[in-house]
């Protein structure tokens, strides 16, 4: 929305069950039309009603492959957003996000670190509700208020849910867990399985301030 270059994103995601009938939104930033693409081949065009661009490809049946948006401006292809069809689940990838310079061993940084099953392609499976499992440890001994890091909270952006030192997450497709520092030196290590999928692990020795 504040981006002053074009700019153009399609809402949710493109894999649901065979046949499934999906009305597709798409918003758009400085462009004069969107054209719409499944699996390459163009569902038409739409025009914004002022600068900015919100509008739908309706009741359209799914099919499996992509779906591509494309923003034109002065009859130039200028920005686009492609969502692809996810296979079935066969990992679990795990991205951590830390303060520049990684995290801080001073009893209040907190890494970030997102889950995801993906397919085997590396896609992300956006309908995979099962629970993921998680163990942690750090040099010698378990993560807790006597090691580098204290595992607080497992949050769930579509269904929030307060601070707990749970071990799980109730939705795998798209979810964040959080590790908060103590004062003490060491590393700690953060492993997510489920029964069938190939395991994560991250690793991490909080710097001294």
């Amino acid at each position: 929305m504040q981006n002053e270059k074009p700019d153009i994103h399609i809402i949710g995601h493109w894999t649901y069950p065979a046949n499934t009938t999906k009305t597709m939104n798409v918003v758009a930033n400085n462009v004069d039309s969107v054209e719409f693409f499944v699996n390459g081949i163009s569902r038409g065009k739409g025009r914004p009603a002022g600068e900015r661009l919100s509008l739908c490809l309706p009741q359209h049946r799914v099919r499996t492959g992509t779906i591509k948006a494309v923003g034109y401006k002065g009859g130039v292809a200028v920005a686009q957003h492609e969502l692809k069809t996810a296979g079935a689940p066969a990992a679990i990838k795990l991205t951590p996000h830390t303060a520049p310079g990684g995290m801080r061993a001073d009893g209040q940084d907190v890494a970030l670190i997102d889950v995801e099953v993906v397919d085997a392609d590396g896609e992300r499976c956006p309908t995979d509700d099962a629970r993921v499992d998680f163990t942690w440890s750090s040099t010698g001994r378990a993560v807790s208020a006597t090691g580098p890091a204290i595992w607080p909270a497992v949050t769930t952006p579509a269904r929030p849910t307060p601070p707990t030192t749970s071990t799980s997450t109730p939705r795998a497709a798209s979810n964040r867990v959080a590790l908060r520092s103590t004062v003490l030196p060491g590393s700690f290590t953060v492993t997510a399985r489920r029964e069938g999928l190939k395991p994560a692990t991250i690793r991490s020795t909080p710097n001294r301030p």
